[in-house]
């Protein structure tokens, strides 16, 4: 317990918050028919603050992994317990959840799409972080054995890479698609990787990139906003089934918000000394052990309380208060609630990620 890193859980939380909050908001976000007032402004910040949320989480698993020691078979056993088991289960409850719940019916041809190229839903980031563990012990033999110009050569590169694969994803056809169940990982890689050279304290003044969260994301909220009015006059310049470029996380902008914000909280010598009393410490790691499962039941809370209680966007018309207080509140509680009495339940506890 002393040496836990109470960053890395208060990250945890965050980044799973901002998940959460990425699909609440996302049906204000991705229409052109809400505009103005109090609630569509307060909606589109948290929509635009969500978006770092995603490669935050995969930095936090290159900062706990890539330096590990672990052997191939322990490495493979954490794999799937971790991320395949709740993975098969959460994407067959999806299935079932959409026919009973919503009537839609999946053709076997369509699952085996679903499959294949590891777009399953909410759940490609699990997708993406088994092609990552996978291939982590090739990964940790670079990080142990390379030099610190070779850790930084791939930092670098990498990340050239994924504004490379974003920006043709979207303006043109050249790298094709990249919803692949093998190539998934790719265009992730270089935030995991981050996480690992953050660790190491490789980059100079970490703990002053506050300056480039802020900084970039402005710039975020100011295209995003532009490719919402775009959207709002039938427009579909940089949109790619549904999703703005400036949204998306294999932009340059959310990339580099993203890790200033990781970088500034790992490395902030103020937060490092601040004392919190033994039941705040223990309330951090309870909601941060909680979270992973709360990732994986939220998006069963919002489609039950959505047509149930009539919470949906298009119940809710232009009175956006509720929607985003009073849905997003239910929403949190009950996914951590839920999470909390599934991992008290022994064998159970396994489809969120709890041995």
């Amino acid at each position: 317990m002393k040496n836990r890193n109470i960053s890395i859980d208060l990250i945890r939380i965050l980044a799973i918050l901002g998940v959460i909050g990425n699909h609440l908001m996302y049906p204000v976000a991705s229409r052109g028919d809400f505009f103005g007032g109090f609630g569509w402004w307060i909606s589109f910040l948290i929509y635009t603050l969500s978006l770092i949320a995603v490669p935050m989480f995969i930095m936090i698993s290159g900062y706990l992994l890539i330096d590990r020691t672990d052997s191939i078979k322990k490495n493979f056993e954490r794999t799937i317990k971790r991320l395949v088991i709740p993975l098969t289960f959460w994407f067959t409850f999806y299935l079932i959840w959409k026919t009973t719940f919503r009537s839609v019916l999946f053709s076997a041809s369509e699952i085996m799409n679903f499959i294949v190229s590891g777009n399953m839903f909410i759940y490609y980031f699990l997708v993406i972080l088994i092609g990552l563990y996978l291939l982590l012990p090739i990964i940790q033999l670079i990080a142990k054995y390379g030099s610190k110009k070779l850790h930084l050569s791939i930092l670098y590169g990498s990340f050239i890479l994924t504004w490379f694969i974003g920006l043709t994803h979207y303006f043109s056809n050249l790298t094709g698609s990249i919803t692949s169940l093998t190539t998934w990982w790719l265009p992730f890689f270089s935030y995991f990787w981050w996480g690992f050279i953050v660790k190491k304290e490789m980059l100079k003044k970490q703990s002053k990139f506050f300056q480039l969260f802020f900084s970039w994301i402005l710039v975020i909220f100011f295209f995003g906003y532009a490719g919402f009015l775009l959207k709002a006059g039938n427009t579909t310049l940089a949109f790619k089934n549904g999703i703005f470029y400036w949204h998306d996380y294999l932009n340059p902008a959310i990339g580099l918000s993203s890790v200033g914000l990781f970088t500034w909280i790992i490395s902030n010598k103020t937060l490092k000394k601040v004392t919190l009393k033994p039941i705040f410490n223990k309330t951090i790691i309870t909601l941060a052990s909680l979270s992973y499962g709360a990732y994986l039941i939220h998006m069963f809370v919002m489609d039950y309380i959505d047509i149930k209680h009539g919470f949906a966007i298009e119940f809710i018309g232009n009175n956006l208060i509720s929607f985003i207080i009073i849905r997003p509140l239910i929403t949190i509680l009950a996914s951590f609630s839920i999470s909390f009495f599934i991992s008290k339940i022994p064998y159970l506890r396994k489809i969120i990620g709890i041995d």
